[in-house]
This record gives C-alpha cells, sequence and structure tokens, in this order.
C-alpha cells in the first residue's frame, strides 16, 4: 500500500511562513531603523534643549555671585580703617547668597603695616552650615599673595574667576573663587574682595540633569579641568581632553578644539562598552559645560517596545502556520488521494482499485484534474472490462490520448510555443507554461520514464504537482523540491521523469531555472549564435525523497531565445541507426533563428522527419520555444 504523504503540507507552510517573515522584515527593518532615526533627532534637540537650560542656571548664579561680590567691593574703600565693618561685609556678602559659601577681602602685603604683613578679614560656613565663622585668612601656612583667586585679578586688574582648588586655609573643600580687584588711589590694586562658590553644591545643582535613565551632566574650568560632575571621583581630578583619548568613532574629530574654542555641538562616540551621544556648550564666566547620555537607555523603552512586537509576531506567524498546515492539507487532499489511485490502477494492472475518488468541487484546476483523471480512469476500467477487448483498448487508448493532449496548454501568448507529438497513443512527454502576475512567465517541460499509458499517469501526476506550484515563489530549486516530495514517496514502481522548470522575468530578462536530469536547454543569442547552457547535474524527480536540488540563474538579452526539448529530438533515428543529435539541433536552431517561434517548432519537426526518412517514432517528441523581447509578452 503506498505510503501516506504527510511531509508536503508541513514543507509548503513553512515555506509560506519564510516569506511571510522576509517580507515582514523587509518592510519592519527599513520602519525601525526610520523610527530610530527619528527618535535620535528629538534625542538631539532634547538633549541640547536639556542642556541649555542647564547653561542658563549655571549662569544665573554666576550672574548673582558676580553682581554681589561686585557690589560689595564697591562698599570697601570707604570703610578701610574698619576692621569690623570689613568682617561684617564679608559675613553679609555669604548670608546674602545661597552659593557663597566664603568671602574675603584680601589686601595686598604690610598695606597696614600695624596688622602685620598678611591682613584679609574672612567670613565662611563652617562644616555643618549652621553658623558663619570669621577669622584672619592670611598667614604663614596660608600665603594666599601666591595663590590664582589674587594673583589673577591683581595681574589683569578685571574681576576674575580662578581656577579650581582645594581651599586648605579657608573653607577646607574643593572651591572656585570669583575675586573682584579694588584699585587705590594710585591706581594700584590695594585689595581684592572674594566670593568662593562650593564644586559640591555645583554638582549637587547639575546632579538632577538627567534626560535620560543613564545620563549625567559635567561642568569644566577653562583649562578642561573637571569642576563638577555626579561622578566624584572625576572632580578635581581628571580633565576633559585627557578623557577624550580614552574614547573611540568620535563622530566629530575636531571636538576638542571647538571646545577650546567655545563653541557649543553635540557629537556621538563610543566607551569601552557602550555607544553615547554628548552635547556641549560654553558658559559664560569661560566655563564649558557637556551633558552624556547613554544610547543604551535612551533606546531603553523602544528596545522593550520591538521586543514584545516581535513576540507578538511569532505568536501571529504560529497561528498562520497551523491554519496553512490545515488548509494546504485541505486543498493537497485531491492530489494525493489522485496519486494513490494512480499507484494502485499501476499495480493492479488497471483492472480495479479499492479507493474511489471523490469531486473536490473546487471549480478550478483541481476540479479539471479530478474530471480529467476521472474520465481517464473510468475509461481505462471500462477498456479492461469489455469483451472487444482490443477495439476498446485502442478506443479508451484514443480517449486519454485527447484528454491528455487538452491536458496541455494550447492558448500560446505571443512569443511561446510548443509541440508535443507523442510515439503512441497517449506519451510520458509534458510541458506547461502559465503567465503569472509581475510579467513573469512560468513554465515547464518533462520526459517520463518508459511510455504508454503507466507513463501518461505518472506525466498527469507531475503535470498536477507543477500545477499546484506556479504561484509558491521563483525560486525554481523549492518548487522541484516540492514536486520531487510529491511525487516520490508512494512511488513504488521506480518511476521518474526528467524535467526542467523555469521562471522568466519578461520585463528583466531574469531567469531562475532547475534541471533535474533533463536534456540541456538551447539558449540563441540575439546575433544568431545558439549554444547548450551549462546546466548543474540534479537527478531526476521521482526516484529519492529529500535530493537537494539546485537551481541557476540567467540574465538575458533582449532578443534572445529559449529552445527546450526532449529526448524524443536528439535521439530520432534514421533508417541507417544514426541520431539526429544535438550538433545537428544548434546547426537548426542558428539557421532559423530569424524564424517566428511557431514556425521554428514547425520546421523543427518537419527537419526531424526528412531526418527519420520515414523511420518509425519510437519517443515521444515535445518543443517549447520562448522569447524574450524584453517587454511585455
Amino acid at each position: 500500500m503506498p505510503q501516506k504523504i504527510h511531509s508536503f503540507s508541513a514543507r509548503l507552510s513553512l515555506h509560506i511562513i519564510l516569506v511571510a517573515t522576509i517580507a515582514i522584515v523587509c518592510l519592519m527593518n527599513p520602519l525601525g531603523h526610520w523610527l530610530r532615526m527619528n527618535m535620535a533627532d528629538e534625542v538631539r534637540e532634547n538633549i541640547k534643549s536639556t542642556l541649555s537650560s542647564s547653561v542658563n542656571q549655571i549662569e544665573a548664579i554666576i550672574a548673582s555671585v558676580e553682581s554681589s561680590t561686585t557690589s560689595t567691593a564697591w562698599l570697601v574703600p570707604s570703610h578701610l580703617d574698619d576692621e569690623a565693618y570689613l568682617y561684617n561685609l564679608t559675613r553679609s556678602l555669604v548670608q546674602s547668597n545661597p552659593f557663597i559659601v566664603g568671602s574675603t577681602v584680601a589686601f595686598r602685603p604690610d598695606y597696614f603695616p600695624q596688622r602685620g604683613h598678611w591682613f584679609a578679614p574672612y567670613s565662611a560656613y563652617n562644616a555643618t552650615r549652621d553658623s558663619i565663622l570669621m577669622f584672619q585668612l592670611g598667614r604663614e601656612t596660608n600665603d594666599y599673595f601666591t595663590q590664582d583667586w589674587y594673583t589673577r585679578p591683581v595681574e589683569e586688574r578685571t574681576s576674575s574667576w580662578c581656577s579650581p582648588y582645594y581651599d586648605q586655609g579657608g573653607g577646607r573643600m574643593n572651591m572656585v573663587t570669583y575675586s573682584v580687584p579694588i584699585p587705590g588711589d594710585d591706581g594700584s590694586i590695594i585689595a581684592v574682595v572674594t566670593a568662593d562658590v562650593a564644586l559640591d553644591d555645583m554638582t549637587y545643582m547639575i546632579k538632577s540633569v538627567r534626560p535620560y535613565a543613564d545620563s549625567w551632566m559635567l561642568v569644566m574650568a577653562s583649562n578642561g579641568d573637571i569642576i563638577a560632575s555626579p561622578r566624584a571621583e572625576y572632580v578635581m581630578t581628571r580633565n576633559v581632553f585627557e578623557l577624550m583619548h580614552h574614547i573611540s568613532d568620535v563622530s566629530d574629530p575636531n571636538v576638542d578644539q571647538k571646545m577650546m574654542n567655545r563653541e557649543s555641538g553635540i557629537f556621538d562616540f563610543q566607551t569601552e562598552t557602550d555607544k553615547c551621544i554628548a552635547a556641549y556648550a560654553p558658559v559664560s564666566n569661560g566655563w564649558e559645560a557637556a551633558l552624556v547620555c547613554n544610547y543604551k537607555a535612551i533606546f531603553h523603552d523602544l528596545d522593550i517596545m520591538s521586543g514584545v512586537y516581535i513576540l507578538l509576531l511569532v505568536l501571529a506567524l504560529l497561528i498562520i502556520y497551523l491554519f496553512s498546515w490545515r488548509a494546504i492539507r485541505k486543498l493537497s487532499k485531491p492530489i494525493t488521494d489522485m496519486s494513490r489511485v494512480a499507484t494502485e490502477m499501476v499495480e493492479n494492472d488497471f483492472r480495479t482499485t479499492t479507493h474511489t475518488l471523490e469531486s473536490p468541487n473546487t471549480r478550478d484546476e483541481l476540479q479539471q484534474l479530478y474530471e480529467s483523471f476521472s474520465t481517464m480512469q473510468r475509461s481505462l476500467a471500462d477498456y479492461l472490462v469489455t469483451k472487444e477487448q482490443q477495439d476498446r483498448y485502442q478506443s479508451e487508448l484514443n480517449i486519454a490520448s485527447s484528454i491528455q493532449l487538452h491536458m496541455l496548454p494550447t492558448d500560446f501568448p505571443a512569443g511561446v510555443h510548443a509541440m508535443l507529438r507523442p510515439a503512441k497513443e497517449v506519451g510520458g512527454d509534458l510541458y506547461t507554461f502559465r503567465l503569472l502576475h509581475g510579467n513573469r512567465l512560468f513554465f515547464v517541460i518533462g520526459d517520463v520514464s518508459g511510455k504508454g499509458v503507466p507513463a501518461a499517469l505518472f506525466m498527469v501526476a507531475t503535470a498536477s504537482a507543477f500545477g499546484m506550484m506556479h504561484g509558491v515563489g521563483t525560486n525554481m530549486a523549492d518548487v522541484m523540491n516540492r514536486v520531487n516530495t510529491a511525487i516520490a514517496e508512494g512511488n513504488h514502481d521506480d518511476m521518474f521523469v526528467t524535467c526542467f522548470v523555469g521562471m522568466l522575468d519578461l520585463t528583466t530578462g531574469h531567469l531562475d531555472f532547475c534541471n533535474a536530469g533533463h536534456n540541456p536547454l538551447v539558449l540563441i543569442e540575439p546575433d544568431g549564435q545558439a549554444r547548450f547552457l551549462r546546466q548543474d547535474a540534479n537527478l531526476a524527480l521521482g526516484l529519492l525523497t529529500g535530493f537537494p536540488y539546485k537551481g541557476q540563474q540567467l540574465d538575458l538579452q533582449p532578443g534572445s531565445r529559449l529552445l527546450l526539448y526532449t529526448d524524443g529530438v536528439t535521439e530520432a533515428e534514421n533508417p541507417d541507426h544514426q541520431q539526429y543529435g544535438e550538433q545537428r539541433l544548434l546547426a537548426f536552431a542558428a539557421a532559423h533563428h530569424t524564424d517566428d517561434v511557431q514556425t521554428l517548432c514547425q520546421q523543427l519537426l518537419q527537419d526531424i522527419d526528412t531526418f527519420n526518412a520515414g523511420a518509425p517514432q519510437f519517443d515521444d517528441i515535445t518543443i517549447l520555444t520562448i522569447d524574450y523581447h524584453g517587454k511585455t509578452i
């Protein structure tokens, strides 16, 4: 009993899922890229906007410190002799501005000889900031005359911010100081009024600037030293220009120069583990601010959403697979039944069968195949039970021949023609073609082993299998694999069919084809030269289930012609047992390259008949000719 085919519907369903997956990936990949690009643009604007807002806050603090210190400096010249007043003046400055943690009026050396070499009334918060301490800042262990916050305004004779430093003699913390010089009557600088800003306060303020989960802001002095950052290990220990040497794939190679030139901008870079984006902008007092964000955190929600979509897609594809499997199994059941009945008929010498075919009632090719197959089955059965066996046998064979020939397409589009002449009433040769959506031509030619009715039935099963395959895709190797599976399982008579299947894009000339042990295709070039097309070796259909068929591709030039044939052409013999041969076929194809396809087929049959010189035809002859003009057929 023939083995029941289980894998065809599953394999076809998997191919449908594969095609659907590829289509979805081709659609979703550019869509995902577009979403990321749009989101990246929004991210860049958001980062620049956030940084700009933070810079404005920093500049507001700087402005308030500068304004308070300048106002205090105006009061010093009129109270130079009042030490208590100067202490209270610095205390008032600290109290008046929440960002100022210390202040002093530091006089030049020996300005008040009676008060010593150093004189700098200083007020500053204590460690817990619950009270203000006042004391003399200058002494031998704290010579402020050499410190940047004093020397710079004296030398430059203008207000300035010093470089960040740790104040060992005063506030005992990391700070930056704004200094305002006070000129004397002779124009020389007699004192400097200062306001100390704690770097911890600056860090605390920018710590909350986090537009995304993994992002941080930092503030740099004019020399690149980091003076404020949520990453405490960077403050006063790292320089941003040194850090630039530890990153890679910087999108703007001139970013360090732009930062030194006090420009603003944004760039991407790669750390050892992550890809990041950073925006930078200048601060009015010479500092530079930067905001760094990790792309992983930026796209975190999008990645989660993509994962959910992928999961839903997998579930949807699984559902589609199950529905496709059930539908294809139901649709392919008539072919399976016909194959089983055909095999059983062969085993029983076409006398009896235990299975009765049921009409699929599909009103399509399956219905036509069922009716043709049923007609052939009934005709053969009637032939075998009739008393007038020989006459009925010939009659039924004529019917079968008519049915078989009527199953072949005869409505030829322009540029396509075929002819089939069986050696007996029914034969094993086949051809078919179909013009598909997208201006593509699907075509098949084949030669079943053996002669007569068994070959004709096997030809019907093969043609039916190919008829189901013309719309499943453009990979002809896959088509050949599926047809081989459909006819090989249950083929207990070791019949086989050599076959050539192709898909020609009539717009581009692209030809995808697969040859299963068939005669080589003749390619007639636009200039009339004819040659056999080199093809990969494949096993004939029906011999081995699971054989991996290999396909090939070719791009035709406009004006090219394909000539396909069965071995009944080249193996036709004359009375001297000489064969027509491949070289004679090539010479004929080149000589008649200007004929239209129908004339070419007719002339080739006539040339074979002339060569045979009346010798009987021992094999079926089939010819299929296709022209490629570079436009729609």
